[in-house]
């Protein structure tokens, strides 16, 4: 982050000045100056563009890593129905009838793929490819999202908790 108390002042014309900022003669104005002849207004709304620029940096990231995990999710998906024949349709009817017997109750996918097991339901070499056919679920209204609970299979990391509509 840039140190706005170290550094010198930037050198403007006073053509190309904002508007809000340091005015051409702080001191005659009567404004405060700061460390380096900084007026208190150009520090305030330097350390706003530099909390501006960070949020946004901080929101591509969690744009960047949802592509990725739903890259992730498709692509374990396309594995699967390659491997086995019509997998995902299959996997989608399996979470249909788990939201409908478990209506009112709340899961994460580690439980879905276990009743799965369970019931003798073909698995995918990948488990990340169940991520399809549930939010496929999700999309169709059967289940929703209603919070994150720590997923025993990934060391208590959070994951989406879902509840049965």
């Amino acid at each position: 982050m840039t140190d706005l108390f170290t550094e010198s002042p930037p050198q403007e014309s006073e053509a190309a000045r904002p508007a809000i900022g340091t005015p051409p003669d702080a001191k005659a104005c009567g404004g405060d100056l700061g460390p380096n002849g900084y007026t208190v207004e150009y520090f305030a709304r330097k350390q706003a563009e530099l909390r501006a620029a960070g949020e946004r940096s901080a929101l591509e990231a969690r744009m960047r890593a949802r592509a990725a995990a739903q890259e992730g999710i498709d692509r374990a998906v396309s594995a699967a129905d390659r491997a086995i024949a019509g997998w995902s349709d299959l996997a989608l009817r399996y979470v249909r009838l788990y939201a409908t017997q478990n209506r009112g109750k709340q899961f994460i996918g580690y439980e879905i793929v276990q009743a799965s097991i369970a019931a003798g339901i073909i698995q995918p070499e990948n488990a990340k490819a169940w991520g399809g056919p549930i939010q496929r679920a999700a999309r169709e209204g059967l289940i929703r999202k209603v919070g994150t609970a720590p997923d025993p299979n990934r060391h208590g990391n959070p994951v989406t908790l879902w509840g049965a509509v």
